[in-house]
C-alpha cells in the first residue's frame, strides 16, 4: 500500500513501482507477488491508522 501524501502522485508513482518490484522480485513463480496499490483512505491513511491504534491501545490499558 502506498499512503499519505504519496497518494497524490497516483499512477505516476504506482505504475513504475509495480514494474520495478516485478523486475527485482526474487523467487518469481514460487510465490505470489505483493500487490502495490494506493491506500483506500488516500492521504489520510496514516493519520486514521494512528488514531485507531491509539484508541485500541487505550482500551487495552484501561
Amino acid at each position: 500500500m502506498i499512503g499519505g501524501g504519496l497518494c497524490d502522485a497516483g499512477e505516476l508513482l504506482v505504475g513504475p513501482a509495480r514494474k520495478a518490484f516485478a523486475r527485482n522480485l526474487t523467487g518469481r513463480g514460487f510465490r505470489p507477488a505483493a500487490d502495490i496499490d494506493l491506500a483506500a483512505l488516500g492521504p489520510n491513511a496514516g493519520l486514521i491508522g494512528a488514531a485507531d491504534l491509539s484508541r485500541v491501545s487505550s482500551r487495552m490499558h484501561s
